[in-house]
């Protein structure tokens, strides 16, 4: 039994994120994804509290891997290889991954989502990467005394606002994953010698 009741879940979650990705959360409806899933509408709600609740649990393997990607800055070991090409190599694989799994829940995330309660989604990443932003700026002052970090809050809030956008870009075009490669190890060195430029000299 247990099983079956399982099943009935994973296909209500299959039909849901399908449902969501052709018409967006506001065009999906419970009732739709019900016929879809061949199960009663009152059933489903023995599974899901609301829509809202579906596409949370849809988007919930996603959002355990997204404050991996968000901190892959500051949770550098010795904060002295800041800017080494080993940790630019490193940026540069978990950004190629992170993309290249999750590129369907991005694009839900930004460009679907509106009416639900993750529509701020791209507020909370700007928030989360300004966040870890300072926190690397901290950690370059203790090991670079003579560093520049008055850069201005805004400049950081406006850089993670950037680095967001540029996941929407990527996500709502034919992009290839070399090509995604390719653009993301441009992105890399342009920001961490931009950073390097602007720092420490």
């Amino acid at each position: 039994m247990q099983v079956q009741k399982e099943e009935v879940r994973n296909k209500i979650l299959e039909v849901a994120e399908t449902e969501f990705m052709k018409n967006g959360f506001q065009g999906t409806s419970m009732r739709k994804i019900s016929k879809l899933a061949n199960v009663n509408l009152g059933n489903i709600y023995n599974y899901f509290s609301n829509k809202d609740d579906i596409l949370r649990t849809v988007l919930q393997p996603f959002f355990k891997e997204v404050d991996k990607i968000v901190q892959v800055h500051s949770d550098i070991e010795d904060i002295r290889n800041f800017f080494s090409i080993e940790h630019q190599q490193e940026i540069i694989e978990k950004h190629v991954e992170f993309i290249t799994k999750h590129r369907q829940q991005i694009y839900l995330l930004l460009y679907k989502s509106q009416g639900s309660s993750l529509e701020l989604f791209r507020d909370y990443y700007t928030d989360k990467e300004t966040e870890h932003f300072l926190i690397l700026f901290q950690r370059l002052k203790q090991v670079f005394p003579n560093a520049n970090t008055s850069v201005s809050d805004f400049f950081i809030h406006i850089c993670a606002s950037w680095e967001i956008n540029i996941f929407g870009e990527i996500v709502s075009h034919d992009v290839s994953t070399d090509d995604i490669r390719k653009f993301i190890e441009e992105y890399v060195t342009f920001s961490i010698n931009g950073w390097k430029a602007l720092i420490l000299e």
